[in-house]
């Protein structure tokens, strides 16, 4: 029981970018599992690649690819690495957030194949992975891989999948796919992607909340600096008001910063998109690719 709890109270931290505390008890987990349970079991490779994955969330990407070996060599054992597509996908990120995108892909590849030799070549997971292959490809540049990548993730879970996946793969793309325009299809595309991802959170149309940063962004591209400072302006309230963490506020006061600039406040701005991203390499680590964005819009910034 207490394994269990630390376990679950460990996710929760996680989730709120509390990461030193989650790593924590999920360390005391996997210790107290151990201590009744057989080295190699099921339960213990998913705890180990859990610590991985909280590790590699907050930038520790030596201690990250420790853990997530331990996993991968235990299922490997049990003869059961035909479930190991999870930590593959984990050892994409880490690949990834090192720079390393030929092996991010290689490790993509390999947990794609298990995962269409275990569910056949349609299904949630399956879509999961290619908006994960998406992002990836997104964050690295490669805008057509990332397009392609979407495009079947949606041609994947099709019209009964999961709605909040399905309205997060769209909303992603859409992003995407408007770094150049500014015409009335994309926002009709946002509108709906919009609506649809608050639906399926169970958040009211008029809620800050339904606000997605991809939105204001495009925003900011188009001119719209007055809609987006008011949009963002109350985002960041809703979040503050709800006593979330640093982690979700960034992203909003880095777009805040944004807008000052352009509406004539550069050194507001500076200062604003330099604070960012100094806390996110204290959260995520200093080659994450939140903070290496949130760098680039600084030198974005002081350009102008």
């Amino acid at each position: 029981l207490r394994s269990e709890l630390g376990a679950m109270i460990g996710q929760v931290y996680r989730r709120r970018g509390r990461y030193d505390k989650a790593a924590e008890l999920t360390r005391e987990s996997l210790d107290v599992w151990r201590q009744v349970v057989p080295s190699d079991h099921p339960e213990a490779a998913q705890r180990l690649n859990n610590l991985g994955t909280i590790l590699l969330e907050s930038g520790r990407y030596d201690a990250a690819q420790e853990f997530l070996q331990a996993s991968l060599d235990m299922r490997t054992r049990m003869g059961r690495r035909s479930e190991s597509a999870t930590v593959l996908q984990n050892f994409a990120v880490l690949s990834h957030f090192r720079g390393n995108f030929e092996g991010a892909e290689a490790r993509l590849l390999e947990a794609r194949q298990i995962l269409e030799s275990r569910n056949g070549p349609t299904g949630r997971p399956l879509a999961a992975h290619w908006r994960l292959a998406g992002l990836m490809a997104s964050q690295a540049q490669r805008f057509e891989k990332a397009a392609a990548s979407y495009r079947r993730a949606l041609d994947l879970i099709g019209t009964d999948g999961d709605p909040l996946l399905t309205a997060r793969i769209r909303l992603e793309s859409t992003g995407l796919d408007a770094q150049a325009r500014c015409d009335a299809d994309v926002a009709w595309r946002f509108e709906e992607a919009l609506d649809d991802l608050a639906a399926a959170s169970g958040l009211p149309a008029s809620s800050p909340a339904r606000a997605q940063p991809e939105w204001v962004d495009w925003l900011i591209r188009c001119g719209e600096t007055a809609t987006a400072r008011q949009v963002t302006l109350r985002a960041a309230r809703h979040l503050r008001a709800r006593s979330k963490t640093d982690d979700d506020l960034i992203d909003w006061d880095l777009r805040l910063a944004e807008i000052w600039a352009l509406e004539g406040d550069v050194e507001r701005g500076m200062a604003c998109a330099a604070a960012s991203a100094e806390r996110l390499a204290e959260l995520r680590g200093a080659h994450h690719p939140r903070t290496r964005a949130a760098w680039r819009r600084f030198d974005r910034l002081r350009r102008m």
